[in-house]
């Protein structure tokens, strides 16, 4: 894999901008705005944001048979093997090497149902069976050890439309925001 120096945030170069999102929270840095122009238009700011979510969430129960649940285990899964990959590999390219499936097997650490179910807040044998139905799909690799991955198939069907769809909502929707809250963009 190729390394190159970690992403910095544009607020403290100091940090690793990609640091707070493998913890499963935000840049604090990052997230400082005026609060009182929040504070009064507020139903305007939160239902662009929340417009975003839901489309978001719209988009990706579609791709994943429908299923709310599934989707849901299926990105954590996804968000799990990606993230503690990223954790481990601070600043590394894993794009290339995550397309070629012998690697990807090697590469991804994995995650197991009992802990996703914990995580959700699901019972385990609903996260049982929404893993076997990704696994019938060919999403979800199951190692002899129960260990759980995203594989590339499920990227190629679930993500590349949504992907790109979703960068654009969420660029447009981001800028629209970050000016209502008096945030200058360049654009």
């Amino acid at each position: 894999m190729q390394f190159e120096s970690p992403v910095k945030c544009p607020k403290n170069p100091e940090l690793d901008a990609l640091s707070p999102f493998l913890r499963n929270t935000y840049c604090e840095h990052c997230a400082q705005f005026d609060d009182e122009s929040y504070v009064d238009n507020w139903h305007q700011i939160y239902f662009i944001v929340f417009s975003f979510i839901c489309r978001f969430n719209r988009r990706d129960h579609g791709r994943n048979q429908r299923d709310p649940v599934m989707a849901m285990v299926a990105s954590e899964i996804w968000l799990h093997n990606i993230g503690r990959l990223l954790e481990r590999n601070p600043g590394c390219r894993i794009t290339p090497a995550l397309n070629d499936d012998s690697r990807r097997r090697e590469l991804l650490p994995k995650c197991n149902a009992y802990s996703l179910a914990q995580y959700l807040g699901l019972p385990p044998q609903t996260v049982r069976r929404k893993v076997q139905a990704l696994v019938d799909l060919g999403w979800v690799m199951r190692s002899e050890k129960g260990e759980l991955s995203a594989t590339a198939a499920y990227e190629l069907e679930v993500m590349p439309e949504c992907n790109l769809e979703t960068m654009r909502d969420f660029i447009s929707s981001a800028r629209t925001v970050l000016t209502m809250v008096g945030i200058k963009t360049d654009l």
